[in-house]
């Protein structure tokens, strides 16, 4: 399983069939999680980094070495992460509610 195939499956199975206003629940496994403008990480590239900024209209100088130009993403990173499948859903009138992630630690 991955993430395309869900996609597709949430989209032409689970939706269709689904009573108006419902509520989905899921939990953040990556295959349900798929973000929408996902915000570079410290493993991004320069150029990407860049390429963000300017799509999201945030000022910057290309010249501004990588570790300046993620400090600027992290100042104007949104809040509450949007996803694909949330979107989708929302447009067709349903709610996805998502579990939180929860650690157990067992100590013997």
């Amino acid at each position: 399983m991955n993430s395309t195939i869900f996609k597709s499956w949430f989209v032409e199975q689970l939706l269709p069939n689904l009573p108006p206003h419902s509520t989905i629940v899921t939990d953040n496994a990556s295959i349900h999680s798929v973000q929408l403008e996902k915000a570079p990480s410290t493993v991004t590239r320069k150029a990407d980094i860049i390429m963000w900024l300017k799509k999201q209209n945030i000022p910057h100088s290309p010249s501004q070495n990588r570790e300046e130009l993620l400090y600027i993403v992290k100042s104007n990173k949104p809040q509450r992460k949007s996803y694909e499948l949330d979107t989708i859903a929302s447009s067709l009138g349903h709610n996805v509610v998502r579990l939180p992630l929860i650690i157990i630690t067992i100590i013997l």
